[in-house]
């Protein structure tokens, strides 16, 4: 028969195991937790200024600063900056001409996260017009796309090769790859996955330099700098706000637009006893912010001038609405 003495002291060691460990673990509660609270307000903060931003483009203020989507967006945000800054962190050793001879490399690697990500977040919407003046111009953007590609590829095989060479058709394919993409966006307006490498190639760049020209450096000049820093930071925000939050699928809390049929009531002041396809913007406890098809600014309907919200531009794809269902 076991002596209860013999089953205290066989289990000694493994509550002084545990208390060892929570021991150990102590003094880093404190900071994980103060840390856990600081990305919180950052991305609320971040979130906030990017909904507001994204509803000043439609000519109203948001109405509650508590909703989901606030923190959504500012989550998006980290998300989508956390990729390039991770990335550029593991070139901050390097030489400028090794770090230069790499970003042919790196844009490959944002072209295959781009590619994975952008169908699955984003909302590609209406595709642009195409114009005479995008063929011709794609034609010169993708031929020199290629060969620079060909370039690069030809540079990084070879052992003969000078980094000086590297660096340069490095620089030529991201100019004509980001280049064409750029061009098309600015005259087109239109959204594709060459966007998202825009913006994870440009926070990509943005980071190298920062990490190169202040390497930990937190002395009284870093300090001096830190308003340049938040110029920065709210340059980019503002990007994110006005040309990659608007994409993003709003059934994953992004601000892109959802395609309605809204009935409206007899006394409602717009279309009484009429219907109306939309898009809608935000929702608040008082009514619907909606877009016009082809319009820029925002409509506020009350909720009492609504009887009906069908999500669907169509009645048509409806049988509960259609007049044929019995």
């Amino acid at each position: 028969m076991t002596d209860v003495s013999e089953i205290t002291l066989q289990g000694q060691p493994a509550h002084d195991k545990a208390r060892k460990l929570l021991t150990d673990v102590a003094p880093f509660a404190d900071p994980l937790s103060k840390g856990v609270a600081a990305l919180a307000i950052a991305t609320y903060v971040c979130g906030f200024l990017i909904v507001s931003l994204h509803h000043a483009n439609y000519g109203f203020v948001g109405t509650n600063p508590f909703r989901p989507r606030v923190l959504a967006a500012g989550a998006w945000f980290m998300f989508f900056t956390a990729i390039p800054v991770a990335i550029a962190t593991r070139y901050r050793l390097r030489p400028w001409i090794s770090i230069i001879g790499s970003f042919g490399f790196v844009l490959f690697v944002f072209y295959g996260i781009s590619n994975v990500l952008f169908y699955l977040i984003f909302d590609l919407g209406r595709p642009a017009a195409v114009s005479p003046y995008r063929h011709w111009s794609y034609w010169v953007w993708g031929v020199g796309s290629v060969v620079a590609a060909i370039f690069y590829v030809n540079a990084s095989n070879s052992k003969r090769t000078t980094l000086k060479f590297l660096a340069l058709a490095s620089v030529a394919l991201v100019f004509f790859t980001l280049g064409m993409r750029l061009q098309a966006y600015l005259i087109m307006h239109d959204f594709e996955s060459g966007d998202l490498v825009l913006w994870f190639f440009g926070i990509f760049a943005i980071t190298v330099l920062e990490l190169k020209s202040n390497p930990g450096d937190y002395s009284g000049d870093r300090i001096k700098g830190l308003g340049t820093d938040l110029g920065i930071l709210f340059v980019v925000l503002f990007v994110f706000g006005h040309y990659y939050y608007p994409h993003v699928r709003s059934s994953w809390g992004g601000g892109a637009p959802v395609p309605v049929t809204i009935y409206f009531t007899k006394d409602s002041a717009i279309k009484p006893n009429q219907s109306l396809s939309a898009q809608l913007v935000e929702e608040s406890d008082d009514g619907f912010y909606i877009v016009g098809l082809k319009e820029a600014k925002a409509v506020y309907v009350p909720r009492n001038a609504v009887a009906l919200v069908y999500f669907s531009e169509s009645i048509s794809e409806s049988s509960l609405l259609s007049h044929e269902s019995k």
